[in-house]
């Protein structure tokens, strides 16, 4: 939708920072070009480690988790931290 946002804001000859959500190799990309001033990444592969790691830990060994509910914190990819995206590998050159 960030995407989408950029489109309709140069269609209209507006100029505005637009910041997306789920930080998708498309979206790295308009960060990189400065299209899109930033792309919120949740880490998804991080999420899916955590939630594996924890299941495979209870069952081989009943270990029970520190914290009933365990969140990673997003982080605000802009250009100056590009390089942190996780999915930064997939971007197109």
């Amino acid at each position: 939708m960030a995407l989408g946002a950029v489109e309709a804001a140069k269609a209209a000859g507006l100029t505005a920072p637009i910041i997306g959500f789920d930080a998708l190799p498309e979206a790295i990309q308009a960060v990189q070009s400065g299209a899109l001033y930033g792309s919120v990444e949740q880490f998804p592969g991080g999420q899916s480690r955590t939630a594996l790691n924890t299941m495979v830990d209870f069952l081989l060994n009943g270990a029970q988790p520190e914290k009933e509910i365990n969140l990673l914190s997003p982080k605000l990819i802009t250009q100056d931290n590009i390089t942190e995206a996780e999915r930064i590998g997939e971007v197109q050159q």
